[in-house]
């Protein structure tokens, strides 16, 4: 495995892999972008190809092509290797499953039940009418790996079992279960799936993980019309979108995507040429879904069934998404269609559905100005629908924007309204917390903390090059200031970061040596006046004891420390 992560980082550079993803601009001999991990309006994440790394001034996030692969695109190590294998053109040196990556048997159970679905399909005529009448096409069924479960107990588990497949594994693979005493089953496993057509979906890298199933034929009246695998170590809904593996690329072509509610609405929307769509797995739409799509556009149109249904689910998701920083649309269907019915009867219409989309505020403004004819009562509504997905906006010129198209719709003065929605408390998704105390750079620092952190930041920068002796005589001069080490002042991560800003803001510049001098000087008079200062606090304390010999030792040490301070001073005068 080891050699196959390095010829792909022989072949593909940091630079290469990031520039892919995100906008990039140099900086120096380094580059800059505004953090794909973390919201900012000014560029603070460097990416440095000399040391095929990238570090965020602003979060903290780093690494190289694997960990940043791993964090924008949602995956773990071995997805991230895949991507980044297929884009090298470098084959996976297989390996036994090992501790490292011990959800390896899982995938590798989910892909043969992939497998076991579609041949199923192509030996069942009643399935493939069912698909055909839906509208889906054979190259769609090819392309999205389409099968079928059929209407048996034990199937797929007795395949899976002659595969050499675990029981255990089929269990956390969520492909089986097993219920104590149920009539005609037993205490024996049974399959999950029976009797629907079969979706895989896929996380980022393309690996199957779960399955979605809709019902088909009168197997069990009471059985849900979709299933859904369970969450598994490799599966959790809340995070997973069904066909983002396929739509990633176009939405960050387009810059914008579709999100739609089922799998048969989003295999009908690629096969009409939409290939920028995606679909929530059977659970409400989550900040985590926001922030996947986010990485690749800022853009969201939400094309969810044209029932009152289907209309608050849309509202819902815009709330997490406008308050995610996105801007979001609402496709208006007609009532009572789904995506997928509109494709099949109309392409045409379903096309002219998602230009005209309207922004959720918009969408929401024109269908209260429709229904409410009396003049209070729209304001009323208006204020009480419309201003909370305002005060959600981050963005102060959109907010602007919608303000003003409110005292148009409810002919009041702009002034009032703004002045209202500043009073709404928006319903925003809890922050994140992360536990741990902030780390220096995230403190005020003093004028001395602030130079030492400079000054390590250089020491170590130039260590990890071809100037350790540079290096060295910084770090001398430093210890003998501070009268420690250090290396040891700021934890690991401080130090790592403090170095990576020395190398973007003195790299390449010819005049380090005396910027460093400069520092150190500036460094020692701020110790010396720190000293001065407790010194000074010391002598009042033994004044009032009337210890002269402990007097003695402070004056003398006041003393050498004032012609200490006069002389970095004279230093100073002299240099500039």
């Amino acid at each position: 495995m080891s050699s196959t992560v390095e010829q792909i980082k022989d072949r593909l550079g940091i630079l290469d892999v990031v520039s892919g993803y995100i906008k990039v601009e140099k900086a120096g001999k380094n580059y800059k972008a505004r953090c794909p991990f973390h919201n900012e309006k000014t560029p603070s994440f460097f990416i440095s190809p000399e040391r095929e790394s990238y570090y965020c001034f602003g979060c903290n996030a780093k690494g190289d092509v694997f960990s940043f692969v791993e964090q924008f695109e949602g995956v773990d190590f071995m997805g991230a290797l895949k991507m980044l294998a297929e884009r090298a053109g470098v084959e996976i040196e297989h390996s036994v499953p090992s501790e490292k990556n011990p959800n390896a048997g899982l995938y590798d159970i989910v892909e043969n039940a992939r497998h076991f679905f579609v041949d199923q399909l192509e030996k069942n005529a009643d399935a493939q009418a069912y698909v055909a009448s839906r509208g889906i096409l054979p190259e769609t069924v090819k392309t999205f790996s389409i099968g079928y479960a059929p209407a048996e107990w034990r199937l797929l588990f007795d395949h899976l079992t002659r595969a050499g497949f675990k029981e255990s594994d089929m269990l956390a693979a969520g492909l089986i279960k097993r219920k104590e005493g149920d009539e005609g089953v037993g205490g024996h496993p049974y399959d999950v799936f029976r009797s629907r057509i079969m979706f895989p979906v896929y996380d980022s890298s393309g690996r199957a993980v779960a399955f979605a199933g809709r019902l088909v034929g009168k197997e069990d009246e009471h059985a849900p019309k979709y299933l859904n695998s369970p969450e598994t170590p490799i599966f959790k809904k809340s995070e997973t979108l069904y066909g983002f593996d396929k739509a990633k690329g176009t939405i960050r072509k387009h810059d914008f995507s579709i999100l739609v509610e089922g799998q048969i609405d989003l295999v009908m929307a690629h096969q009409s040429g939409f290939t920028n769509t995606i679909a929530v797995m059977g659970t409400a739409f989550t900040q985590s879904h926001a922030s996947k799509i986010k990485r690749f556009s800022n853009n969201l149109a939400l094309a969810l069934d044209g029932d009152n249904a289907g209309i608050a689910s849309a509202l819902r998701t815009s709330r997490i998404s406008l308050s995610s920083g996105m801007d979001v649309k609402i496709v208006a269907l007609p009532d009572g269609k789904d995506p997928a019915d509109l494709i099949v009867e109309d392409k045409d219409k379903w096309r002219e559905c998602v230009r005209s989309a309207q922004h959720v505020i918009d969408f929401l403004l024109d269908r209260l100005s429709k229904e409410e004819t009396d003049s209070r009562k729209l304001k009323q509504k208006v204020q009480h629908d419309v201003f909370p997905f305002i005060a959600m906006i981050p963005n102060v010129i959109d907010r602007a924007h919608f303000i003003e198209r409110c005292a148009r719709v409810m002919n009041v003065d702009e002034g009032l309204v703004a002045e209202e929605v500043g009073r709404v408390i928006p319903d925003m998704p809890a922050p994140v917390i992360t536990e741990g105390r902030p780390t220096v750079a995230s403190i005020d620092l003093t004028k001395h903390d602030r130079l030492l952190r400079t000054l390590v930041g250089i020491m170590l920068w130039l260590a990890n090059g071809e100037r350790s002796e540079e290096s060295k005589k910084i770090a001398a001069e430093v210890e003998r200031i501070i009268g420690a080490d250090p290396t040891k002042v700021f934890d690991a991560d401080e130090n790592a970061k403090a170095a990576f800003e020395a190398e973007v803001a003195y790299g390449g510049s010819s005049h380090l040596d005396r910027y460093a001098e400069e520092m150190l000087t500036s460094l020692e008079e701020e110790v010396l006046k720190e000293r001065f200062t407790e010194l000074m606090e010391r002598l009042a304390r033994i004044e009032r004891t009337g210890d002269e010999a402990a007097s003695f030792e402070v004056l003398k040490e006041y003393k050498d420390i004032s012609k200490r301070l006069d002389e970095l001073k004279n230093r100073k005068y002299i240099e500039n």
